[in-house]
């Protein structure tokens, strides 16, 4: 089933009916621990469709509104069961099998919402900075050596090289 926001925006009933339909299949896919792509994928809802839903409902309109707060709950009431089970076995919790599922929360939690669990590699991130710095130095001197006098420049360059030299101890 197609869902296009020309049949909501008319009176009939059976858009909206659809619309209705389409959102408790989004509800149950975000229940089940799927994403929003899994959800309007799963409810045959296009990507632009399910957006604009999204974007009503961030502007307050009805139903759409309704529509987002419910899925945002069911994201929250999700990630928080997970939460518990972690909280729970770090607690002491021994009760039947808790070790495989506070392991399997965990690892859901680090890949699904990566910015809030996810392990940070503080190397990997300093070295990637000092990367894209040494890119920046190299296109700031070019930039001030273009436009610096003839006798200025050996002076711009050692100067310039002492400060990324400091940055990056």
């Amino acid at each position: 089933m197609s869902i296009h926001m020309d049949a909501l925006n008319r009176a009939g009933g059976r858009a909206k009916d659809s619309f209705f339909f389409a959102a408790e299949k989004i509800y149950l896919t975000l229940r089940a621990g799927g994403t929003r792509k899994d959800a309007h994928v799963r409810a045959s809802v296009p990507l632009n469709t399910f957006y604009d839903w999204v974007r009503r409902g961030r502007e307050g309109r009805e139903p759409y509104r309704t529509f987002v707060d419910t899925m945002e709950q069911i994201e929250t009431d999700f990630k928080l069961g997970l939460l518990g089970l972690i909280a729970k076995a770090a607690a002491g919790d021994r009760s039947a099998n808790l070790k495989p599922k506070w392991v399997a929360a965990a690892w859901i939690l680090e890949r699904r919402y990566g910015s809030e669990f996810a392990k940070i590699d503080e190397d990997k991130v300093i070295s990637e900075l000092l990367r894209s710095l040494a890119g920046v130095e190299t296109k700031v001197a070019e930039v001030m050596l273009r436009h610096a006098p003839e006798a200025a420049r050996g002076e711009i360059t050692r100067e310039i090289a002492k400060i990324f030299s400091e940055v990056r101890q």
